[in-house]
């Protein structure tokens, strides 16, 4: 019985909330004369941040554990250069150690990279090879704890940011020059030459090929695909 239950819904393409207040409803009760709701309709800022409880099993996530008993790392070919002028790379990782530097995720070269340094710090870098230019890093202000999940994102545009998010927060920006990338071999849990080894789990790696704002990857963070 869901009577007296308050439900606030956010309708975040039209910035609307309704407030739900079920007044005589039952369970598999759908619509008729003993089933009543009232709401309230407003305009209102975008909702804060709530926080967030996680299973501590790793359920559908890939776990590294450098070779041990696991895996060492994870091998993704694109076929194609997937991105041109703007990207964005998001995944949730949860570290078991600490203290060493890791990376996550890298695209050959490596050309981009994410991970852990040895400060416990989540941080990312870009070679701008296409240009031979200096390489761009970000480093985040995070202290990073293992068994932790935490949600990470690179993005970056030419002529613009190489921007690091965490759990939905800027954390680091550089301007940069060029993100094109002539390469298509990704490597999860690992650098391209297998070291910096990942312990821990990781999920919902997402590449895009735009340039994500802190709102849409707050908002997509914590839906499944």
């Amino acid at each position: 019985n869901i009577v007296g239950t308050d439900m606030v819904v956010y309708l975040e393409s039209d910035n609307l909330y309704f407030d739900i207040n079920f007044s005589s409803w039952t369970n598999g009760e759908v619509s008729g004369p003993t089933g009543g709701y009232s709401y309230t309709r407003a305009k209102g800022p975008e909702p804060a941040g709530i926080s967030q409880s996680f299973q501590d099993s790793a359920g559908y996530a890939y776990r590294f554990d450098g070779g041990n008993t696991y895996e060492y790392y994870f091998e993704v070919d694109t076929s194609d250069p997937i991105f041109g002028n703007s990207f964005t790379t998001e995944m949730w990782v949860k570290p078991d150690t600490t203290n060493l530097e890791q990376l996550f995720l890298t695209l050959y070269g490596p050309t981009i990279a994410m991970g852990i340094n040895s400060s416990n710090q989540f941080f990312a870098y870009h070679t701008q090879d296409n240009i031979s230019g200096p390489t761009i890093t970000v480093t985040g202000t995070t202290t990073v704890t293992k068994d932790q999940w935490y949600h990470v994102a690179l993005t970056g545009t030419s002529g613009g940011n190489l921007t690091l998010y965490v759990n939905g927060v800027s954390e680091s920006s550089a301007s940069i020059t060029d993100v094109f990338v002539d390469e298509s071999y990704w490597y999860i849990g690992s650098d391209y030459d297998e070291s910096y080894y990942f312990y821990g789990a990781v999920d919902e790696l997402r590449i895009w090929k735009s340039e994500r704002t802190a709102s849409e990857i707050r908002s997509f963070m914590h839906r499944p695909f």
